[in-house]
């Protein structure tokens, strides 16, 4: 009776006359003064008081569909979280699930992508999120976080009142700290732990590196109980699953973004010769590339571009230093120089930048960092620092014959990455 109710009223939501209705409402009910009214006679404090922009209606939902999943990410953009997300949910939009986002963050909106049925965009407390964190003077201090300290009820409360209406056969959880979300759901409900990093030291291994700017960083008897409340935990590399199997008896599955092969073979034109590097914004990539700059601001025979968000933290330029910003196309970037590097000397996760340079079969110098979770052989991808980056970059300067030969390499790489993680069948295997 329940179902078929909920069918109706999805009907006629969805009819012209409906959509005038619900849109009149939505407008009456949003107003700041009937918002305030309607809380105190409705009750729904726990959903209305994220913040001022929140909206009122809108984030009740029912779907017609039974194949319902929900994904949780705590913000949007395009990096190598969100990619590695968009992987996962298309294989599971292929087989014909009904997808819901929220995005729990302060900044972030929610995408508008086709692939999502329904979005949310959340607005925490900030009590609830993003603690102020416990950091001090001495190092044991840096990764004093508990697993639940960023969760608030504002979301877990959203959740449980979004099941009950959606009844989510599949929960896709992102990052270790909002773990705490999984409780919320029955046993009907897989429950799926994206981690995309080992949160266990990290800070720590961010302050050994000289990096400042800390995150959240917990110890492994936190990081134990976000996983045993998953179903399934999905690593993004082979050292991190391994890791996450020492602590729980859960099964933990490698699944990191794989591109399609995208394999441009173009010549090279001759000097100066033009390296091509592009990143986001964190603090391991600005202290990567800026040293590698450093190293290579006197070279006149070597061009440096730089792409992404980082563009903007790079200040005073030398001349070989080209910022490109934000680019629009990575066809257009991957084709665009000579070799592509990588400087990276932060060990986590894996590295979206290393991965789509080898899916376009470009010539690469990375660290050995840069290239974990991908089985590869040659010094040039596993160099021990970044002045062993600058080396290498400048073996090629001398003997630019290696460029071709390096392509073919990356090729081959990323022939055995590619085939080694088919996507669609793994999910299959995970959700069925």
């Amino acid at each position: 009776m329940r179902h078929k109710l909920k069918q109706i009223v999805l009907a006629f939501y969805r009819s012209k006359v409906g959509f005038l209705i619900w849109s009149l409402l939505k407008k009456v009910a949003n107003n700041r003064y009937i918002k305030k009214i309607l809380v105190k006679l409705l009750d729904y404090s726990h959903l209305l008081s994220l913040s001022e922009d929140n909206v009122f209606l809108d984030q009740i939902c029912f779907s017609a569909n039974g194949k319902n999943i929900l994904v949780l990410m705590p913000y949007w953009g395009v990096n190598a979280t969100c990619m590695n997300v968009m992987h996962m949910c298309s294989a599971l939009h292929r087989i014909g699930y009904t997808i819901h986002l929220i995005v729990y963050s302060q900044g972030s909106t929610a995408p508008s992508d086709s692939i999502w049925n329904y979005t949310y965009t959340l607005r925490p407390r900030p009590q609830g999120y993003s603690l102020a964190h416990p950091y001090g003077t001495k190092t044991s201090n840096l990764d004093a976080n508990l697993i639940d300290d960023w969760v608030g009820e504002d979301l877990l409360s959203f959740i449980r009142q979004l099941d009950t209406n959606c009844h989510f056969e599949l929960f896709l959880c992102n990052y270790i700290f909002f773990s705490k979300t999984l409780i919320c759901f029955s046993d009907k409900t897989k429950k799926i732990l994206v981690t995309h990093d080992v949160f266990s030291g990290r800070n720590k291994r961010l302050h050994d590196l000289g990096i400042t700017s800390f995150f959240f960083g917990t110890v492994p008897g936190e990081e134990k109980k976000g996983v045993d409340r998953a179903d399934y935990i999905i690593a993004v590399q082979k050292k991190e699953q391994l890791f996450f199997e020492s602590l729980t008896d859960k099964p933990v599955i490698t699944l990191p973004y794989v591109p399609p092969k995208k394999y441009l073979n173009l010549p090279y034109v001759g000097f100066p010769l033009r390296i091509g590097y592009i990143a986001s914004r964190n603090s391991p990539n600005i202290i990567a590339i800026k040293e590698l700059i450093r190293l290579l601001k006197r070279k006149k025979n070597i061009e440096i571009y730089i792409a992404g968000e980082i563009s903007a933290d790079v200040e005073q330029c030398p001349m070989n230093v080209h910022l490109l910003g934000i680019v629009d196309s990575l066809d257009e970037f991957y084709s665009g120089f000579d070799l592509y590097v990588n400087p990276d000397i932060m060990e986590s996760g894996l590295k979206i930048k290393t991965v789509e340079a080898f899916s376009y079969g470009r010539p690469v110098v990375c660290t050995k960092e840069a290239s974990i979770g991908i089985d590869v052989e040659k010094e040039y991808h596993q160099a021990g620092s970044i002045k062993e980056v600058v080396e290498m970059v400048e073996k090629c300067v001398n003997n630019p014959k290696l460029l071709a030969e390096m392509a073919e390499e990356s090729k081959s790489v990323y022939d055995v990455f590619y085939a080694a993680y088919p996507i669609d069948d793994i999910i299959k295997k995970i959700v069925f």
